[in-house]
């Protein structure tokens, strides 16, 4: 057989077989060919010669491998082969090259039979990467997810900052635009003073909104940020400091609702004669304009927060997985409540341009749409990653009169334990009176 196999190679004019599998499935490859591509959308313009050529990423990745299966058994090879390729959904492929691909998407096989060749039969496989993010030499980190985190989030500013003004210059514009910009002025700095009072220590914000509108968005980002820079968010203390993030987080989106309650309606002819807090109108839109400005600055200091929390988890244990799949979840209904308003304003924006016979420009809202879903999605990987990081989560019985650190003896033989325990289990009454036959929640190793 060994005479045979080396004819064979021969022929392809290789020395050596390589091995691979799919779904467990061993075969032999002959040559691999992979195909990495982008995904590109160009903007051309008449009378301009060229185009613009906007990136959107990478496409899922295109394996091609040219394998042959041999021996008085080769029919057996193919069946199973066969099998495996029936069963639906992505599966594990074992590359020649870059190793294990978790998600790997059966497309296609030719299967070619030659007489020549009387106990051998090749096949040309096609797969392709399933998912957004998966790495063919390395996978992601919690520190490669936290500075993903931080970049979009940064992004996500820079675009909330940039919207912000140009609403205002396009309101200011408007027939009664002074007396509506100073109502959005008066609640940008509701907000800023709202927050200030929550947090101790706080310096107090010199920006001038009037002047420079996007100083709502860094002096929120700043006053936010000096609150969590604050707290630990590691031990024993991460519940109540991520408790405390939420809290605030909250209270900064309800303050621009706040102050239209709070304000008298009054008739006003020269809006900058009398103080800010007094105006003639407020206009739901402008106060959803300062909402939405106000989530998407909670929701990045929110991410960031909780992808700290985790990064710290991965040295410093401090939580439950449920506590985890919170902390996410918290993040998460944020994310959406931004969602549901940036996309409510884009709706406004294309309604209102069609009824004039113009074309909304949607490229901002839509961006900023794009960055909060990638937001969620990195969130939740780097979420899973750490839960599936642990071993798995059971129960078990205590069998004797014992305190948590005889239990963390008696399952693990390793007495310092017993902090991990109590943390899996909250609703322990007394951890030093533990009874025969009760239950405790426990990781299986």
């Amino acid at each position: 057989m060994s005479d045979f196999i080396s004819q064979i190679a021969a022929v392809a004019g290789i020395d050596t077989l390589m091995e691979a599998s799919y779904r467990g499935v061993p075969f032999d490859v002959v040559a691999t060919r992979d195909t990495l591509a982008r995904d590109t959308v160009n903007y051309a313009y008449p009378y301009h010669d060229g185009a613009t050529v906007e990136d959107q990423g990478l496409k899922a990745i295109n394996f091609r491998l040219s394998t042959i299966l041999f021996g008085l058994d080769w029919k057996q090879q193919l069946n199973a082969l066969i099998t495996a390729f029936k069963t639906g959904g992505p599966g594990e492929l074992i590359h020649p090259i870059y190793n294990s691909i978790p998600r790997a998407q059966f497309l296609e096989a030719g299967i070619e039979k030659r007489a020549e060749e009387m106990d051998a039969v090749t096949v040309e496989l096609v797969f392709v990467e399933s998912g957004e993010v998966q790495a063919l030499f390395e996978a992601a980190s919690a520190d490669r997810a936290s500075e993903s985190i931080t970049s979009t989030g940064n992004s996500l500013l820079d675009g909330a900052a940039s919207a912000f003004s140009t609403a205002m210059r396009d309101i200011r514009e408007l027939e009664n635009g002074v007396e509506r910009i100073n109502t959005i002025v008066a609640q940008g700095e509701y907000v800023l003073d709202g927050v200030r009072e929550q947090i101790q220590g706080a310096t107090a914000s010199v920006s001038n909104l009037l002047d420079t509108p996007a100083a709502l968005v860094s002096d929120l980002k700043s006053l936010l940020s000096t609150f969590s820079d604050s707290l630990t968010l590691t031990g024993s203390g991460v519940k109540s400091d991520w408790q405390q993030v939420t809290r605030l987080a909250q209270t900064t989106v309800a303050l621009p609702q706040q102050y239209v309650a709070s304000r008298s309606i009054v008739t006003i002819s020269k809006p900058y004669r009398l103080p800010l807090s007094r105006v003639t109108a407020i206009r739901s839109s402008d106060t959803q304009l300062v909402t939405r400005t106000a989530q998407l600055v909670t929701v990045s200091e929110l991410t960031a927060v909780a992808a700290t929390i985790f990064a710290n988890e991965t040295t410093t244990p401090s939580l439950t997985s449920t506590q985890t799949e919170a902390i996410t979840n918290n993040v998460r209904s944020a994310i959406a409540d931004a969602l549901s308003a940036c996309r409510t304003a884009l709706l406004t924006d294309i309604s209102e341009a069609r009824s004039r016979g113009l074309t909304a420009d949607t490229r901002t809202l839509s961006t900023t749409i794009t960055q909060l879903q990638a937001l969620a999605y990195t969130l939740q990987k780097q979420a899973a990653a750490l839960i599936q990081q642990r071993p798995p989560l059971v129960t078990r019985e205590v069998t004797r009169r014992a305190n948590l650190h005889l239990v963390a003896f008696d399952w693990y033989a390793d007495a310092s334990r017993a902090e991990e325990l109590l943390r899996l289990n909250p609703q322990l009454a007394n951890p030093n009176d533990l009874r025969p036959g009760m239950t405790l929640y426990a990781y299986s190793r």
